[in-house]
C-alpha cells in the first residue's frame, strides 16, 4: 500500500505514491500528507503569497557565510544591518552608503593589483593603524593621499596632539613669519618666511664702478627694517678682461679700510645707518696687494667695481 505513515516535511513524501491500484479511499490521506509536508517545510509562510522566482530563490540560497545557518547571523532590512557577521574576502563592487543613501566610501579596482591598504584596530592606549600591504615583491610600498582638484590635504591633530615624523620633535603646525617672532620649537617655517628672514638681515648692494679718488661710492638703501645693521664689508670685483693687479676677471677681494702701506691717504671706508650704506674713497685712491708678487699697487678705476654686504645680527 503506497501511503506514507509519518510525514513532517516535503522530503518525507514518496514520489511513487500512490501506487497504481491503491484504494481510492486513501485519497484524503494523501492530500493531508501533502498539506502537512508543505506546512512543515514552510512554517513561516502566512498571509500574502510569496512572489520570488526560482532564479531569485536559487540566488538567495547561494549567498551564504560558509553555511546557511551562518548566514542567518546577517540580517539586513530597511534600517540597515541589524546583526554582525564575519566576512572572509567579501567583494564590494563600488560604494558603501551612509544612512541617507550617499556614498560614504568608494572602492576602485586596479587591474592586476598587488598592493592594498590594511586597517587595524588596537588595544587601549594605542592608535589604530592604516598600513600599506600586499603581495608586491618590492617591500617598500608607501601610501598616497590625493586631493580632489586643488583641494588641500589636512592632518588635524586635536587638542594638544602633534604630528610625529617617526623620530625627532613632534610637529604641531607651520608658520609663515618673516621675523620668526614666535620662536616655536614645534612649528615649521615656510620657504617664504625663511627667505624673508634671511633677506631682512643681509643686503648685497648693486655693483658700482670705481671712478676716481676722494669720492663717495653708492649711497644705496639697504632695505633692512629690523634695525640699524651692525656690520658692513666692502668688496672689489675685477672687471678687466685681462685681469688686474694679479687677479683674474671676476675675482673678488675684500677691501681694507686703510692702505696696505700703512699710510692714511689710501683706502676705502664704509658707512651704514638705519637706511643707507655708502663708502668714502681716500684722497689718493685705493691700494691693493698684488696677488702675484705681493707688491702694493693702486687700483685702476676702469678695472674694478665696488659692492657691499650689509648684515643685521639682531
Amino acid at each position: 500500500m503506497g501511503l506514507e505513515t509519518s510525514v513532517t516535511y516535503i522530503t518525507d513524501l514518496v514520489a511513487a505514491n500512490p501506487a497504481e491500484g491503491d484504494s481510492r479511499t486513501e485519497g484524503d490521506d494523501h492530500l493531508r500528507n501533502i498539506k502537512t509536508a508543505l506546512a512543515g517545510s514552510f512554517p513561516n509562510f502566512a498571509g500574502a503569497a510569496a512572489t520570488p522566482t526560482e532564479v531569485e530563490l536559487n540566488a538567495a540560497a547561494g549567498v551564504t557565510l560558509g553555511t546557511v545557518i551562518a548566514s542567518k547571523n546577517l540580517t539586513a532590512d530597511s534600517s540597515g544591518v541589524t546583526k554582525d557577521a564575519d566576512f572572509t574576502a567579501p567583494t564590494i563592487r563600488s560604494y558603501i552608503l551612509d544612512t541617507n543613501g550617499v556614498a560614504n566610501l568608494e572602492f576602485k579596482k586596479t587591474a592586476s593589483a598587488e598592493n592594498w591598504l590594511k586597517v587595524t584596530n588596537q588595544i587601549s592606549g594605542q592608535n589604530p593603524k592604516l598600513i600599506a600591504d600586499g603581495n608586491d615583491t618590492d617591500s617598500d610600498v608607501g601610501v598616497d593621499i590625493l586631493s580632489k582638484g586643488n583641494g588641500n590635504v589636512k592632518l588635524l591633530p586635536q587638542g594638544t596632539g602633534k604630528i610625529n615624523l617617526s623620530t625627532g620633535t613632534a610637529i604641531d603646525g607651520v608658520l609663515n613669519e618673516s621675523d620668526m617672532a614666535t620662536n616655536s620649537a614645534t612649528q615649521l617655517a615656510t620657504q617664504q618666511s625663511i627667505k624673508a628672514y634671511i633677506d631682512n638681515r643681509h643686503f648685497v648692494s648693486s655693483n658700482t664702478t670705481y671712478t676716481g679718488d676722494d669720492q663717495t661710492i653708492a649711497n644705496e638703501a639697504h632695505g633692512i627694517t629690523l634695525g640699524t645693521p651692525q656690520a658692513v664689508q666692502v668688496y672689489g670685483r675685477c672687471i678687466a678682461a685681462g685681469g688686474s693687479i694679479g687677479y683674474a676677471q671676476n675675482d673678488v677681494v675684500n677691501l681694507t679700510a686703510a692702505s696696505p702701506d700703512g699710510t692714511n691717504d689710501h683706502g676705502i671706508m664704509a658707512r651704514i645707518d638705519a637706511t643707507n650704506v655708502s663708502a668714502q674713497v681716500a684722497q689718493n685712491g685705493i691700494e691693493m696687494v698684488n696677488k702675484s708678487d705681493g707688491n702694493v699697487q693702486s687700483m685702476v678705476t676702469s678695472e674694478w667695481e665696488i659692492f657691499f654686504i650689509v648684515t643685521f645680527y639682531g
